[in-house]
């Protein structure tokens, strides 16, 4: 009988323990999986993304290709290049509210000549699986106030990883080092400091 319950006692303890460490395990595991989805949440977010964006390219230069001789000539292109300050932007035609970036910088230009700010300029690359109607739009809607070349093989994105369509904006100085990044289309206060960092550099 006394064997029966030191039996019993020894096999209720051990299964106490092995609870015990079970739990002790999963707690773990979860506190684990939970700090590595936080730490995944925040690498996702703009704030996150934002700030490594300005690490790898402020002060940085980008490389502005030549891609459409049909619509700039070499000499047009190495002045585009020469400019003392410009935006460069980036639309592909596919995306319908991508096509939003023209009136916006249309009006952007139109506050900054307002103020007799003149000396900046806007340049598109754009890119379209229709080539011959997005280079129809852009003739109608930009020639006469910027440079712009159709991107045929995405150069501008792919030579500089520029694939966040949030950081497909830049300001650029005379050696095309970034001075700012970042679509302030999307950003009322992004268009604030694009505008006060123009006014402050002309």
């Amino acid at each position: 009988m006394r064997r029966l319950i030191i039996k019993y006692f020894l096999w209720i303890l051990f299964t106490i323990v092995l609870i015990t460490l079970v739990c002790f395990i999963y707690q773990k595991n979860i506190k684990r999986n939970s700090k590595a989805d936080i730490e995944l949440l925040e690498e996702g977010s703009w704030r996150y993304i934002a700030t490594k964006a300005v690490k790898r390219y402020v002060g940085k230069p980008l490389i502005l290709p030549y891609s459409d001789s049909l619509n700039m000539t070499e000499l047009d292109y190495h002045n585009m290049c020469d400019l003392p300050l410009k935006v460069v932007l980036y639309i592909d035609g596919d995306c319908s509210t991508c096509l939003l970036k023209i009136g916006f910088w249309k009006e952007f230009v139109s506050e900054m000549n307002k103020q007799k700010l003149f000396d900046f300029s806007v340049v598109v690359y754009a890119f379209s699986s229709f080539e011959e109607n997005m280079r129809s739009y852009l003739k109608e809607e930009w020639n006469g106030l910027y440079q712009w070349q159709f991107d045929k093989n995405k150069s501008f994105i792919t030579k500089n990883e520029l694939y966040d369509i949030r950081l497909q904006t830049v300001l650029l100085d005379a050696d095309n080092n970034v001075i700012l990044i970042g679509d302030p289309l999307l950003n009322p206060t992004l268009r604030q400091l694009y505008s006060k960092t123009i006014k402050s550099l002309l």
